[in-house]
């Protein structure tokens, strides 16, 4: 996100920018590798003050060249209240899709991402969406939420 200020004194013009970068690695998707990405974004909760912050914390392609999306969820809300983060175990809407627009269902969850967790606030679950092998021509790669309408640059 950039900011962008204008300021103006009697002559003098003065422009602040103001921009938050993130680090996009080089993946190369046919060697095994781990590659810490710590991108995130919210689900907002409309009761309680409800927000699940959901974080792409690592990609890791796996030696059979099946990638594995890790996430930690958190939970914030009032205190005395829980929110479940329901389970996303064969659910569609939570695939990958590359630049020329091929969708790569998963193939497994691991933990939280295939399960039902009540969580209350500031607590956190982790969990993994497994997916098939990625073609080696792509040149970019996101992570879509087509529940929450959200994607995750992973490269």
């Amino acid at each position: 996100m950039c900011r962008f200020t204008r300021l103006f004194p009697v002559f003098t013009i003065l422009l602040i920018f103001s921009c938050d970068f993130f680090f996009i690695p080089k993946i190369d998707v046919t060697q095994p590798g781990n590659y810490e990405i710590n991108r995130s974004y919210d689900v907002i909760i409309p009761v309680e003050n409800g927000r699940i912050n959901v974080m792409l914390n690592t990609f890791i392609i796996q030696t059979d060249l099946n990638v594995s999306c890790n996430f930690i969820w958190t939970i914030s809300c009032n205190a005395g209240y829980s929110i479940t983060k329901y389970s996303d175990a064969f659910n569609n809407n939570m695939h990958l899709e590359d630049n020329t627009g091929k969708i790569y269902y998963m193939t497994n969850t691991i933990a939280a991402a295939g399960e039902s967790v009540t969580l209350t606030n500031g607590q956190s679950c982790t969990g993994a969406f497994i997916f098939g092998p990625i073609d080696s021509n792509i040149t970019s790669l996101k992570f879509v939420d087509g529940d929450q309408n959200k994607e995750i640059v992973i490269f």
